[in-house]
């Protein structure tokens, strides 16, 4: 089997190719550290079965690539490597096709059982990925929100904009703009669609 990591920390690299070779000794690995150098390869190599892709690499959104790769190379397994738990984000990579979600900061040993499950064509979410939440939790971030941030809240999980919001609300669309900024902070997300995920799987909305 024919794989490539793309990562930028060199000694990371290292230490997942010589983890690839104890999996499996015929293994033959190339490293990169940019995006660019990847597609290259997958360009020139039609034989690569899987690549490992740290999301710190690349740039924009990391769904967005993983649409576009699954796309262009719809053969090629592809494993995300992050350094955050990020459980909105794994769970839509796999949705989108993506082979697994490995936490970085993960125990080489626990890296070790999830990428012999993804060699074997299965699919892998670092465990941590996936403890989302728990309604208390929830209860609790929520309890911190203004009430109108909750209306927000309730108005952005039903798919509105921000003018369709401040239509609603008689509020002024910077207004709720800020409103949102405000929300995803309290609630640790990078954007409105995962605060609507938030919401929607916290059962709050």
């Amino acid at each position: 089997m024919k794989t490539i990591i793309a990562d930028h920390h060199g000694l990371y690299r290292e230490g997942l190719k010589s983890l690839l070779v104890k999996i499996n000794t015929s293994v033959q690995t190339q490293e990169v550290d940019s995006v660019k150098q990847l597609d290259e390869l997958l360009c020139s190599q039609s034989d690569i079965r899987l690549v490992f892709v740290d999301l710190q690499i690349i740039e924009g959104s990391g769904l967005d690539y993983l649409k576009r790769f699954k796309m262009r190379w719809p053969n090629v397994d592809i494993a995300l490597l992050s350094s955050e738990n990020d459980v909105f984000t794994a769970r839509e990579a796999i949705s989108l096709g993506a082979s697994g979600c490995l936490l970085k900061t993960e125990s080489f040993f626990v890296l070790e059982q999830g990428i012999k499950l993804i060699m074997a064509g299965g699919v892998y979410v670092s465990e941590r990925f996936i403890s989302e939440p728990t309604k208390e939790k929830a209860r609790a971030i929520l309890d911190t929100l203004t009430p109108r941030q909750k209306q927000v809240l309730e108005l952005l999980s039903s798919g509105l904009s921000n003018k369709e919001i401040g239509g609603l609300l008689a509020l002024a669309e910077g207004t709720v703009k800020a409103h949102v900024a405000a929300l995803l902070r309290s609630i640790g997300v990078k954007n409105r669609t995962q605060a609507a995920n938030w919401a929607r799987d916290s059962r709050m909305i």
